[in-house]
């Protein structure tokens, strides 16, 4: 705690919200602003559409933009509103000036993005074969097969879930059924298939997941 200084005023126009949070935390259910903090908890827990183990500075900044807009809803009641408008600040902040669509399409358009701008340090190879290790991505069938279509140059994609489940996409120049059966003890269809990678460690920190993902294929 050295490093930081104590705030000795809570800024102006931010009771409420400070308040909010502490209630919630301590779980002060008779609290006036309980409920408040109680939406501003879920705003923020169920922000995680923007993968935060890959991406963690594009994560802080989705959370941090739903949870600014909470600020315009401070008078008593109005946490109700607030939480009716969460989708569409979360929208709001995906969809950027672009047409507005649905919120999974706009997070597969969003991820895509990020991914096709970060590829170059997420590369993996197999024999020939050029990849794209994730890392508890989300619906990795529609990203999966977003990235492939973007990436011709790209011949599969491996996502690796927080428990060690593996999600393999290829779009016809890979079996990579082959792959989940040879390294995950798993299988599939050629284009679509999944395992589970026994004995990783410290899968959510990435470059130490890359390394031993990278080790196994080349084993």
């Amino acid at each position: 705690m050295k490093n930081y200084k104590p705030i000795e005023k809570i800024p102006e126009g931010f009771e409420t919200y400070v308040n909010s949070v502490n209630a919630y935390d301590l779980w002060h259910q008779e609290d006036k602003n309980f409920e408040y903090g109680k939406v501003l908890n879920r705003a923020c827990v169920d922000s995680k559409e923007i993968n935060l183990n890959l991406f963690p500075v594009d994560n802080f900044n989705y959370r941090s933009s739903v949870l600014k807009e909470a600020i315009k809803y401070l008078s008593d009641g109005c946490h109700i509103e607030y939480d009716d408008n969460i989708l569409k600040y979360k929208k709001k902040f995906l969809r950027r000036d672009k047409e507005n669509n649905t919120i999974d399409n706009l997070v597969a358009d969003y991820m895509l993005e990020l991914l096709n701008s970060n590829k170059e340090n997420m590369t993996i190879y197999y024999d020939q074969y050029k990849g794209i290790l994730t890392n508890a991505i989300g619906n990795s069938s529609v990203l999966g097969n977003a990235f492939l279509t973007a990436n011709s140059d790209y011949d599969f994609f491996l996502d690796v879930g927080n428990t060690g489940n593996i999600s393999l996409r290829a779009d016809g120049n890979i079996d990579v059924s082959k792959i989940a059966a040879k390294f995950f003890g798993g299988g599939g269809h050629p284009n679509a298939s999944g395992g589970r990678a026994q004995g990783l460690r410290d899968i959510f920190i990435y470059p130490t997941l890359k390394s031993q993902i990278e080790d196994r294929l080349q084993s």
